[in-house]
């Protein structure tokens, strides 16, 4: 059997794809918060489906950090979505704490990557202060 880098690159695209998408379904689907005999089983389900979503993450910010020049002092706006992706699903386990680590570290980079610096309004600075809000109210 021959390995070949480019499928770890697609198996690697497919992961992030369904971190991505299982956390956004996992938010659609619970944004009502209503009461029915199934959500304790669909939840048992996710908190696995979101350890992985977690892991995956966890590995992409490791692989940004190790192709950046800067390494693990690297700031790019991409660190910073996958800071601010990751603070979403420790959100949804209920791990607020870290969630919040990962919200103000993403809101630090967006702030160091614009040129208005902590003056600058954006949507994303403005999710990211919507989604700290809302760990930091828990």
């Amino acid at each position: 059997v021959s390995h070949n880098d480019d499928d770890d690159d697609d198996d690697d695209a497919r992961y992030i794809r369904d971190a991505h998408a299982l956390f956004h379904t996992h938010t659609r689907t619970h944004a009502g918060d209503c009461e029915t005999s199934q959500r304790p089983v669909v939840r048992v389900r996710t908190l696995a489906a979101f350890e992985g979503a977690r892991a995956t993450y966890e590995a992409l910010l490791e692989m940004e950090y190790t192709i950046h020049p800067e390494g693990k002092k690297a700031k790019t706006n991409d660190i910073a979505n996958s800071l601010h992706q990751l603070g979403g699903v420790l959100k949804a386990i209920s791990d607020l704490k870290g969630a919040r680590a990962k919200y103000e570290a993403a809101l630090e980079m967006k702030y160091a990557n614009h040129p208005e610096g902590k003056k600058a309004k954006t949507n994303d600075i403005a999710s990211l202060l919507h989604q700290l809000g809302s760990v930091l109210y828990k």
